[in-house]
């Protein structure tokens, strides 16, 4: 299970909730060069920010070098083992960040400043605005902070919790005295 938070494209431009949902049930939009060239900013302002992040382009597609011929309908970028597990999908229209529910408190807050911090390049860049389903609530990063961390804390303890009482069962279903 992960969080996940959005950054979409906004024909309003001003944040708007039953957008950001619309925009995010989609399928994304066909790509065209404007998309493209979206996709491209995107991944070289994160990669500016971030150089360790890496790619997993789809099919056709080996590393970064061939950024100018991407036609792939999304790429995925993730982090590299030792740093936070946050993945960033790029599409067309919308970009998404899955942050798994492995972290608590501190390092919870480490990755939401860092993700936070995401979202405020791609506004910069792109000019995206941000969705999160959790907390049903869409916003301008540049007008307000990202406030995800109470949230994605509570259901990451639920979470715990609850694999704690599925283990528990587990040993007394297998227990045999």
């Amino acid at each position: 299970m992960t969080y996940e938070i959005y950054c979409y494209k906004s024909n309003l431009f001003a944040p708007d909730l039953n957008e950001a949902q619309n925009a995010t049930l989609m399928k994304d939009a066909e790509s065209n060069g404007n998309a493209n060239s979206k996709k491209i900013q995107i991944i070289m302002a994160l990669r500016k920010f971030n150089p360790k992040l890496d790619s997993y382009l789809m099919p056709g597609y080996n590393n970064l070098k061939t950024i100018k011929n991407i036609k792939e309908s999304h790429i995925v970028l993730i982090s590299p083992k030792g740093d936070f597990a946050t993945q960033i999908t790029i599409l067309n229209n919308w970009v998404l960040f899955s942050i798994p529910y492995w972290y608590s408190d501190t390092t919870a807050s480490e990755v939401f400043r860092q993700t936070d911090q995401y979202l405020n390049i791609i506004r910069q860049t792109v000019y995206y605005y941000v969705y999160d389903p959790q907390a049903q609530k869409a916003y301008d990063p540049w007008n307000e902070n990202f406030d995800a961390l109470t949230l994605y804390i509570k259901t990451s303890k639920i979470i715990e919790q609850d694999k704690s009482e599925k283990a528990k069962h587990r040993v007394r279903w297998n227990n045999k005295n």
